[in-house]
């Protein structure tokens, strides 16, 4: 049927393709380049963040005590200076990337950095659907358009929801639906593989997605 696949996993990118066979991608370039959104770009737009508080550089009502709290324990540093080995020594993507869970559980605990922090991450991901919506008008129809979100970031989905549907919802005339995989994405992979080999094996879609947004539900 067609749609969007938003990732937002370490990285971040999106790709919507229509039933016709168009596409159209936005995002994954790497941490260097992009991934706004994704795990690595919330780990380290907290800690720059909480560093230029930290050294009186950025002022404002955000706090750094929580983050460089939790990033001190996690990463086991013993002062401040410690970070230039992390980054510069020792840099590993991935590492950074698992920080964002610290975010999350800050953000739970109402700190107003990590809110924050999630807050923009909500409106990247919106920003990416966005850029692909020229394609979108395929999907005016009652079914409407489906966003698939893949990716560890989703599990934090209550701290990007205002700012992502703030986006979608001006953007997005029609309906969407916000929809996360209940089964390992092997399966969609397997089935790939069948109809490749000439055998397909039948799918009942909605078994596999459960829908954590529907724009037409008026409940919501």
């Amino acid at each position: 049927k067609g749609g969007v696949v938003l990732i937002a996993g370490t990285g971040s990118a999106c790709r919507l393709e229509t039933v016709s066979g168009q596409h159209k991608r936005c995002g994954g370039w790497g941490h260097m380049l992009g991934d706004e959104g994704g795990a690595y770009s919330i780990a380290i737009s907290a800690i720059k963040t909480a560093i230029r508080i930290d050294d009186g550089w950025k002022k404002g009502t955000l706090g750094a005590e929580c983050v460089l709290q939790r990033l001190f324990a996690f990463f086991g540093l013993k002062n401040r200076a410690d970070l230039l080995a992390l980054f510069y020594q020792n840099f590993v993507k991935a590492n950074i990337a698992k920080f964002a869970v610290e975010v999350a559980k800050g953000a739970d605990t109402g700190d107003a950095l990590c809110l924050h922090v999630f807050h923009k991450a909500g409106k990247h991901l919106g920003e990416h659907v966005k850029a692909v919506l020229p394609l979108a008008d395929a999907f005016n129809h009652p079914d409407g358009l489906t966003i698939i979100c893949v990716g560890s970031v989703w599990k934090s989905f209550h701290l990007l929801r205002n700012s992502l549907l703030e986006v979608l919802q001006s953007t997005i005339p029609h309906r969407f639906r916000l929809v996360k995989l209940c089964e390992s994405c092997a399966v969609g992979a397997a089935s790939l593989a069948s109809q490749a080999a000439g055998q397909p094996v039948p799918l009942d879609y909605d078994r596999f997605r459960c829908v954590i947004y529907d724009s037409a539900a008026s409940s919501q």
